[in-house]
């Protein structure tokens, strides 16, 4: 399957995830661009701008996962990333998983 197939699979599995939390879902029309998905929160009047990427998993020498973001690299809370962006939340699916994680750099501002 084509990388951007996988993308966009994962980009759809997030919207509909999205829309189970009762979150109002639009999703960029537009094929490129540091987001996908914006979301309201229509109790909270709060706006999310979302970026979704792939996860695939790891397994390290001692037994631990270890996650890497596509485009992010790997979900170290204590470092910071140079390919995150202010504004933006990073929520990630993991097909192996069938789960989705959000990367906790993000800032979760409107």
């Amino acid at each position: 399957m084509k990388i951007a197939h996988i993308g966009t699979i994962s980009e759809l599995k997030a919207q509909i995830w999205l829309l189970n939390q009762g979150l109002e879902v639009f999703a960029n029309i537009k094929p490129s661009g540091p987001i996908d998905i914006v979301t309201w929160d229509q109790e909270k009047n709060i706006f999310q701008k979302i970026d979704v990427k792939t996860i695939r998993i790891y397994k390290k020498v001692d037994g631990t996962k270890s996650y890497m973001f596509s485009g992010l690299g790997n979900f170290d809370p204590n470092s910071k990333n140079k390919n995150v962006i202010d504004g933006i939340s990073y929520l990630g699916y993991c097909e192996e998983e069938d789960a989705f994680l959000w990367f906790e750099e993000s800032i979760r501002a409107p």
